[in-house]
């Protein structure tokens, strides 16, 4: 009686890793608005909207244009807008916070950078300046046009970050992280693989869950403008090298604390967000529909009511997940279109 016990329990677990084949299911989406994007050379590539968990249960989404206000969406789908704040403008969400970019002054080889934070309540939590020495190994090519540029594109319960890019008229981009609460500012300058960058750590870099290691040297080579690490327990987003197709875009996998190997996804397909045990994906430069994949049991779940999409420089998709629901944005004539949809339930 061992060796049927044995084949069956062989099936059982061979019938679990092709998953996809029989769990396939949709969710609707329904828009939130819409957000022009505006070129500029110091945002890239082109961004309009920007999209951010703000804490467990709430989304926040905005523009990166001056004076633009942030919007909220509940797990239970109350949708709230924050009041604007004069001068600034609301670029990242984080740590139950809202950063504002109230913009930055150069002096010499020193920046200034200011920053207000809001409590998803609305109230203002910290409004600090912070003085930043310029990275002296980073000449501008051309200082008559340009000396440096910091945009506010991260916040946690307490670091903001900061990455400053001067396009192409300096050679290369760099971040660097400010204590909001303090003022005090901090540059990693460490690309220990066994480390990722926490924005809601006092230290800044804490240790990756093992055996998964970050590649923060290959991030700040690609999308600098990225923290190169998402952790959701037990399950990470890590960016990696560039992808062949096009070297200014970072490799995305999705791996498990505990297993050296990386998820499987469904083929042609890339990571854009991670949550609630979930994992966004859109296709590889080509049209096709956004799709969540549930990592526990790799059930695929396509998105309909929102267009489709495509991974491309000029189409840059912004998203979070919570444990209930996906925020995205869809790059559609000009536009960038967001949409919200409840994650399927068991």
């Amino acid at each position: 009686m061992r060796k049927p016990l044995v084949a069956l329990t062989t099936l059982i677990a061979t019938l679990a890793l092709i998953g996809p084949a029989s769990s396939a299911t949709t969710v609707h989406a329904h828009a939130l608005g819409a957000v022009r994007p505006f070129p500029s050379m110091t945002v890239w590539p082109y961004q309009g909207a920007w999209v951010a968990r703000a804490d467990a249960t709430t989304i926040a989404w905005g523009s990166v244009e001056q004076g633009a206000n942030a919007s909220t969406v509940s797990d239970g789908g109350t949708v709230r807008s924050l009041p604007a704040q004069p001068g600034c403008a609301a670029k990242a969400a984080g740590g139950g916070h809202v950063a504002y970019d109230c913009g930055a002054s150069y002096e010499g080889r020193y920046a200034r950078l200011s920053t207000r934070v809001v409590a998803l309540t609305g109230v203002v939590d910290g409004a600090i300046v912070a003085t930043v020495p310029l990275d002296p190994g980073r000449v501008p090519l051309r200082p008559d046009l340009f000396v440096g540029n910091y945009t506010l594109d991260g916040i946690g319960t307490r670091w903001v970050h900061y990455t400053q890019s001067c396009f192409k008229y300096c050679a290369g981009t760099w971040s660097e992280d400010v204590d909001w609460r303090t003022g005090e500012a901090h540059k990693i300058a460490t690309v220990d693989p066994s480390l990722y960058e926490s924005l809601d750590a006092r230290a800044l870099t804490v240790p990756l869950c093992a055996p998964l290691r970050s590649d923060m040297a290959s991030a700040a080579a690609t999308e600098p403008w990225t923290v190169p690490v998402v952790l959701d327990r037990p399950w990470a987003l890590l960016a990696g090298p560039p992808v062949a197709e096009n070297p200014d875009d970072a490799s995305w996998t999705v791996q498990r604390c505990g297993s050296s190997r990386p998820v499987s996804l469904p083929a042609g397909s890339t990571p854009v967000a991670l949550g609630g045990g979930w994992v966004l994906l859109e296709k590889d430069g080509k049209l096709g529909p956004v799709q969540l994949l549930r990592l526990a049991d790799h059930r695929l779940a396509t998105v309909t009511g929102a267009p489709a999409t495509f991974a491309s420089q000029a189409a840059h998709m912004e998203a979070a997940i919570t444990s209930k629901r996906v925020v995205f944005s869809v790059h559609t004539g000009g536009t960038d279109r967001l949409y919200t949809a409840r994650l399927p339930r068991r």
